[in-house]
Formats: C-alpha cells, structure tokens, sequence
C-alpha cells in the first residue's frame, strides 16, 4: 500500500488508474484510506490530471458521481487486474486490493520508461474504447442495456451461458446445431430439456435446424409425447446436411436481442467443454439480426428444397406412371392391331380362295351352258346361276378392297404408336449430352432408310452437302431427317417422288436472339403441299390438339428446336401456290 501511496503522490502531470471495481469507502474510514483517497486527487491541486477507467454498474454508480467531480472516469464492460501509470512510474496488481489499506497484495512496479511507455499505450487504447462515465450512469438510471460483444474461451463458461440462455428465453429460441455430435453433446448438458420446458412450460416458440434423420425422430418424439397435453407443435424441426467441414459453429437466438455463437473444435470429442473453441456472444442488433437473418434464410431454404424435392420426387412418378401407361398402352393396342391383321389376313385368304372357287364353277357353268345349248332349260338355270355366282365374285373383290383399308389402318396404327412412343420419349428426356454429328453420314441413312421403307415408290433425290458439316446433335438427329423425307414421300401422290436437299452455311437468330452459325438444310418436295393456316400449327400439334396426325412433323419440332436449340420453318417450294410442293427449313448450330 505505501508503495501505492508513493506513486500517486509523486505523480505531477497525470495519473492514469484502470481498476476492476471502484467502491465507496466504508463509512468508518481509517487514516490510511484518507491517505489514500488524499493521494489519488491530491494531483488535481498539483494542476495535474486524474483519469479513471473501471465498470460503472448499479452498485457504484453513486459513488462514480461523486469520483466525476474529481476525476475523468470512463466504463469498461470487462476489466481485469489493476494499474496506474503516472509520468515516470508504474505499478499494478492482479486484485482489486491493490489500492485499498491493510491489505497486504503482491505488486508490480516499475520506472522503466519503455515498460512504462508500452503500458500507457494500453490504456490508452482501453480510454478509447470505454464509454463516458456520463452516458453509462444515463443509462443505468434510464435502465437501458447496453449492447456488447464479448468473446468468451473458458469451455465451463459458455457452457453456463448456453444453458442459462435457453432457460431465460420469454418468446422465441432459433437455434442451428451442425452436426449430429453436437445435438447429443447439447442433450447430455441439459440444452435439449431446456429447450423442451421452454416450449412446454412457458409457451416459447423452439425453431431448431439439425442433420441426422434419428435427431429427427427424437424431436417427432418429444412433440408427441407432450403435444396433447399443450395442444401444438413444441419444436419446430428443419433437417440438413450433416456439416462435414471442420471449422462449424452452433449458433442460438433467443429473443431475437441476444446471439450466441459457438466454434465447433473437435467434433469427434463426447464431452461438451472439449468439443468447442471459442464463443462470441452479443447483443449488439446488427449482430444479432445478422444471425436472425442467417437462421431464416437456411430455414428458408430447407423448406424451398424440400418442396423441390417433394415435386421432382411427384414428377418421376408421374412420368414413370405415364411412361408405364404408354407401355401398356402400346403393348396392348399391337396386340389387338395383330391380331385384327391377322384375322383380316385368314378373311383374306378366305375370300381368295372362294373367289377361286366360284370362278371355278363359272367356268364349269360356262360350259354347260355351251354343251346344252342356249335355249335349254338347263341352260337357263345356268345362266341364272352364273348371274349369282357373278354377283359374289363382285362382291367378294369388294370385300377384298376394305380388307385392304382395314389392313392398311392397322399399320397406319401401328406406326402411329412407334410414333408416339418416340416422341414421348423425346420430350420426356431432361438431361441432354449434345456433340458434332456429321451432316452428309446422317442425311445418307435417313435417305437409305426412306428408300428401304417404300419399296414400292421411285425416290428421285437430289442433294449438295458441304463435306466435314458437322452440328451440335446427338444419334436422334436421323430421326428428325426420317420424318421430313417421310412426308415428302407420304404426301407426294405420284408414284416418282422427287426431293431436293440442299444444305449451306448461314447465321440465324435462334439463340436468345442472337445471330448464331448455323447449317441451314433445306427439304423441298412435290407433293400436294400444306395450306399457309396449318403452317404455323403442324410443329406443335402434339401441345395443342394432341390428335396423332402429323406427329412427324412435331417430332421434327421436339428435336431441332427443343433439344437441339436450332430452328425449323415451313414455306411453298413455290411462292404463293401451296398446292405445288413444300420446302422445310431447318437451322442446327454449327458444331465447333
């Protein structure tokens, strides 16, 4: 103490103190606490100046009116140990008691003027962080709290904190645990039934986002057990990921005024005061609605995710539900088209061979009619008879004819299935790999396939294609040709069918409306042509009408436009009179 006295006494220019508490003397003052009081103004009657930093809170806050009158004084929230600087000296204690009479404590002194240098620069960085003694005792009186950050690295202490927190929540707890460790280390500390009573006991609303699907059963659990008797939802429950990094942090909200967030240091340990590092805790707003704000967007997106995976989940569903309608569909229509082939065939066969027959007996009947003479009764009855059998020839012939339409729409039906299917199958494919297809390999195998699948028709093509063109496609690209020499064949009446394909460079604007490098192929034919109002609509029938007619046309559509991001349009092969002929356009980007 005397030592205390000897550097406050001595000190003329200024006196520097920090101390942890500032108290009021008791009222029985010994001579060696006047001494001491004495000492710490006598340097304000030395013209000298006093400068004091320590914690204002309701206990001292009278006496820190009464030091102001003496004294510059300024709050510190977090003051350990004890020290006065004066000009040339230094001295300091671990304890409050530095400054206080007959207590004998262990001090720290020095007039080393580097050391003393060094701590003067402390102080006064600690000066200018601390809060005007005025403004701290306006609030205390006005009880207002003042915000804070303080980071805190005793394990023990933030547990305390953690737990007290979630026991003094009024209205609402928002809390995020990365991993499934850290959800049983917060159990076996108390935090999990702390949150459970806050929800049941004082009707606080629990929002609580962890990983692990049994994490989630046990929540399921602890709200079924107790949600009949409270009558709603106790904690609210959003899953993710389990956190994979290192360096994770639990983060709790309560209130939305106070934020503690906790850095995750091991989390392989069992033991709560093992597992973590350091913790920062606030109440400061900015900090604390930074974390608000971080919860909902989190919460935000699990619930976002989670719809879109509730709705992929429902898409694939669907599709494999309509994928396998279509089957059946399909399956079943050619086993009823094969079977009314094949009995429309045997009738085929039938009325073949009776036509045989009857012309057979016409024939014989013809003879009679000869050998008997013409004016017989016999001959008569002949001839009356081959009237009949006439008649039933005819008729059977006829027959034949609508046999042959029956045939015939049975196989237009069948290819409408393949059709169909394929077209399915097209616009049903989400995920696309798109590569250079060579333009002249794949236009030969569409033509070699047309000409192989009408035997019966004289294909005149005539094409100029640039060697090497290749665009961006895949193998369905001989598809979209198929389909378009196929309506050149199908809708040209006469049995020569002459088709021209020509294919030149270009650009085109396709993509976002930009002009893009392009092979541009050109489809012209003969036949009877399509009128300029089903121009417009024969691509997308398949949305619009969905009837099967035209569905070459609109896979041609699906695969150029949709999957290929290229272009396609219809006009005359001569200008104005659709009558004579149709040119299909077709822009496919340029591979690079």
């Amino acid at each position: 103490m005397d030592r205390a006295l000897d550097v406050f006494s001595s000190a003329k220019k200024g006196l520097d103190i920090l101390a942890e508490t500032m108290t009021p003397p008791e009222s029985d003052q010994s001579q060696e606490v006047k001494n001491a009081a004495e000492a710490y103004f006598g340097i304000r009657k030395r013209g000298g100046r006093l400068r004091i930093l320590t914690k204002i809170d309701e206990k001292n806050v009278e006496y820190c009116k009464e030091l102001l009158r003496n004294a510059e004084l300024r709050h510190l929230d977090d003051v350990r140990g004890n020290f006065a600087i004066s000009e040339s000296e230094y001295i300091s204690s671990p304890t409050s008691t530095t400054f206080q009479p007959n207590v004998m404590v262990t001090v720290i002194y020095s007039n080393a003027r580097p050391f003393i240098e060094q701590n003067r620069i402390v102080f006064e960085r600690l000066w200018d962080m601390a809060t005007p003694a005025e403004e701290r005792i306006k609030e205390i009186e006005e009880g207002v709290v003042q915000p804070k950050i303080e980071i805190i690295r005793d394990p023990y202490q933030i547990q305390s904190l953690y737990v007290d927190l979630v026991k003094q929540a009024k209205e609402e707890i928002l809390a995020i645990l990365p991993t499934s460790n850290a959800f049983h280390r917060d159990e076996r500390i108390g935090v999990i039934e702390a949150l459970r009573a806050a929800a049941s006991a004082r009707g606080v609303k629990v929002s609580i986002i962890t990983p692990d699907s049994l994490i989630q059963e046990t929540l399921h659990a602890m709200n079924r057990k107790t949600e009949a008797s409270v009558g709603r939802k106790l904690i609210n429950h959003r899953r993710i990921l389990e956190a994979t990094t290192p360096n994770t942090v639990t983060v709790l909200v309560v209130d939305r005024n106070a934020s503690l967030v906790i850095e995750q240091k091991d989390d392989s340990q069992p033991d709560f005061d093992k597992a973590i590092g350091v913790a920062t805790y606030s109440t400061r707003d900015s900090m604390v609605l930074a974390n608000v704000r971080f919860f909902e967007r989190m919460w935000e997106e699990i619930e976002l995710r989670g719809r879109e995976e509730i709705a992929l989940e429902r898409e694939r569903r669907s599709r494999k539900a309509a994928e396998l309608l279509q089957d059946i569909l399909a399956h079943d229509i050619r086993n009823y088209n094969q079977i009314s082939m094949t009995s429309a065939e045997l009738l085929r066969g039938s009325l073949d061979g009776s036509v045989k027959v009857l012309s057979k007996a016409t024939t014989l009947i013809d003879t009679i009619i000869k050998e008997t003479g013409q004016s017989s009764e016999l001959a008569d009855t002949a001839r009356r008879l081959r009237g009949d059998l006439s008649g039933n020839i005819t008729l059977l012939t006829d027959t034949n004819t609508f046999i042959d339409s029956i045939t015939k729409a049975i196989e237009g039906s069948s290819n409408l299935i393949d059709r169909a299917k394929k077209l399915g199958r097209i616009i049903s494919q989400a995920d696309v790999e798109l590569h250079p297809i060579g333009l002249e390999d794949s236009l030969q195998t569409s033509v070699a396939l047309i000409v192989e699948s009408h035997p019966q028709r004289s294909i005149n093509l005539s094409s100029s294609v640039k060697s090497g063109a290749r665009v961006l496609a895949d193998n369905l690209l001989e598809e979209a040709f198929t389909n378009i020499l196929s309506n050149s064949v199908n809708y040209t009446e006469t049995d020569e069918v002459p088709v021209e394909v020509e294919v030149e460079e270009t650009e085109e604007k396709i993509l976002e409306g930009k002009r893009t490098p392009c092979w541009k192929i050109t489809f012209t034919d003969h036949g009877k042509g399509i009128p300029d109002k089903m121009k417009d609509k024969i691509f997308t029938r398949y949305l619009n009408t969905a009837t099967g007619a035209g569905l070459g046309l609109s896979i041609v559509y699906a695969l150029v436009v949709e999957r290929y991001s290229g272009k396609v349009a219809i006009t005359d092969r001569v200008k104005g009179d659709y009558a004579k002929g149709t040119k299909v356009e077709v822009w496919l980007p340029k591979a690079p």
